[in-house]
């Protein structure tokens, strides 16, 4: 939760004053029940807390590869080297 409170800090240093750590909470609980069960297509799971496609390219980069590997089912990317590059 702290990662994704301090990008939202970054995009908008006011919002995070309006914005309850509880009610984002609740918000990713429930895209994690909704993915686990959805099979409408092929999907990729991101563990975003040790990457930062946005502001490094080379994250940008991994993420892209493994997105262009998934054709069916479901997959998960949770790069935790990224934490040390």
């Amino acid at each position: 939760m702290e990662v994704l409170l301090s990008r939202i800090r970054m995009r908008s240093p006011s919002v995070d004053l309006l914005i309850d750590s509880s009610y984002l909470e609740k918000i990713a609980d429930s895209y994690a029940k909704f993915f686990y069960y959805y099979e409408g297509s092929p999907l990729l799971v991101v563990n975003a807390e040790n990457i930062d496609p946005i502001h490094n390219d080379d994250h940008f980069e991994m993420l892209f590869s493994e997105l262009k590997n998934v054709k069916f089912g479901k997959h998960f990317f949770n790069n935790t080297a990224a934490a040390f590059s």
